[in-house]
């Protein structure tokens, strides 16, 4: 308002007006500065009913918080003097934070930022919008706050990791243990990426996250589409005929260079020893890796048919004792659990509860490929994987999966310290193989139905 000594700013503070109260116009303390007020303007603000008045400065004396409470188009239709103002336009999405799976922590911490709850908003025109995100932590209340990113043009899967490390964000909220945490900004038209986070990684708690507009936008929920990209079970080379195939170890008595196989009476779990005598010179030549990868494999196949039965199966327990004895460290050997091997028969076996030698050799080759894949996600520790790395290293196999089947996932294979070992990752991928593919028989015939549209086995 205008006055003698220049422009004083006023505030209309509203107050319910109880029955048998007088109702005032005005407070004041400092009152040589109302008198100040022109007289035109006192009967312009005295003429408003719907509260009283107070000076700027005293109101920041007097107030040590102000909370502003913004009224969508719902709510704001039961008040009556909100009748003809301009309405809030409100988006509402409501989740949590699950650790493993979208527990993804700050900025800082970027390996693992990607895994955050991604919503993406898209506007016609330029806006202001009031972003508010709430916890719901009541008794142990959360660090919590939210980063926005531009788009240059709409997503429809989630952005990978290398997005952020290579995007600056565009508005990044406080930090803070509040129960709301909120933001006003004006947005040009165009596409923006909004990621709720918790301060650090794994720290549990549902929100709420609401957008409010001026105009209406959209707002989306970014997930991946189930999807099988390639195979994941690697197929065995066909093996070799010849006329020793029914006994794969008889025109192996002698070998070149001293190196041979010999049949004894051996006490033991097998009755087989493998002794091999090479020159120093040769060890280390291409020739001697591939001949002492054949022998290997040739003795895992001996202990198979051992084994197994006349018609050359074994049963998820014969399987976990041929694992064991053949797999090569405690690392690999893992996997040679009794639900793992059950997981295995279920998944790769004739569909009797047994498992084909044929089906064998295509397991053997299958775990050195998700071995790889392992160990290049096994980046904290050696022989575990954290489980916020486990939908990239499924998507490295040719799994694509949501969200809800992630969750399904984790909290069926994650140990207590939110790791997984290279057993749970093998059932993780052979439970993910029996969702997306099923093997249906006509008329004696296998046939791979894939189902990608839903995963109903998670």
């Amino acid at each position: 308002v205008h006055t003698t000594e220049g422009a004083l700013y006023v505030v209309l503070l509203g107050r319910p007006q109880m029955p048998g109260q007088v109702q005032a116009t005005h407070v004041v303390f400092d009152s040589s500065k109302w008198k100040t007020i022109l007289a035109h303007e006192k009967e312009r603000l005295l003429a408003t009913s719907h509260g009283f008045w107070m000076l700027l400065s005293e109101l920041r004396c007097t107030f040590t918080h102000i909370e502003l409470a913004h009224l969508d188009a719902q709510i704001s239709v039961d008040e009556p003097s909100l009748a003809g103002k301009r309405l809030w336009y409100m988006n509402v999405y409501q989740a949590g934070w699950r650790r493993g799976v979208t527990a993804g922590g700050c900025r800082n911490n970027t390996e693992f930022f990607h895994v955050n709850p991604q919503i993406q908003i898209s506007l016609e025109e330029e806006d202001t919008v009031v972003i508010c995100l709430n916890q719901f932590s009541i008794m142990e209340p959360k660090v919590i706050g939210f980063s926005l990113y531009t788009l240059s043009k709409p997503l429809n899967e989630m952005a990978p990791a290398n997005f952020f490390k290579k995007q600056k964000s565009a508005i990044n909220s406080q930090y803070t243990n509040s129960k709301q945490v909120s933001n006003r900004c004006k947005l040009d038209a165009g596409s923006y990426l909004l990621l709720p986070t918790t301060y650090e990684p794994r720290i549990e708690a549902d929100f709420s996250l609401r957008v409010f507009s001026s105009k209406p936008l959209s707002m989306r929920v970014l997930d991946e589409n189930p999807q099988l990209l390639r195979a994941a079970i690697v197929r065995a080379p066909a093996p070799t005929p010849g006329p020793h195939r029914d006994q794969p170890f008889a025109h192996y008595e002698s070998l070149p260079q001293g190196g041979y196989w010999r049949r004894s009476a051996f006490v033991g779990r097998f009755n087989l020893v493998k002794t091999i005598q090479v020159a120093k010179s040769e060890r280390n030549t291409a020739g001697l890796k591939r001949r002492l990868k054949m022998l290997k494999n040739l003795k895992t196949e001996q202990v198979f048919l051992q084994l197994a039965d006349e018609h050359r199966t074994v049963d998820p327990f014969q399987l976990q004792e041929l694992l064991d004895a053949c797999l090569p460290n405690d690392y690999i050997k893992s996997c040679a659990q009794i639900d793992t091997c059950r997981h295995i028969v279920l998944t790769m076996g004739n569909g009797k509860g047994r498992l084909p030698m044929a089906q064998f050799r295509d397991l053997m080759c299958s775990l050195k490929l998700w071995q790889t894949v392992f160990r290049m996600h096994a980046r904290e520790k050696m022989g575990v994987v954290r489980a916020e790395r486990l939908r990239d290293a499924l998507r490295d196999l040719g799994f694509v999966v949501p969200e809800h089947v992630l969750s399904n996932l984790v909290l069926r294979y994650m140990r207590k310290d939110g790791m997984l070992r290279f057993g749970d990752f093998v059932s993780a991928v052979l439970h993910l193989q029996r969702a997306f593919v099923a093997e249906v028989f006509f008329d004696g015939v296998a046939v791979n139905v894939y189902a990608t549209s839903d995963l109903m086995m998670l």
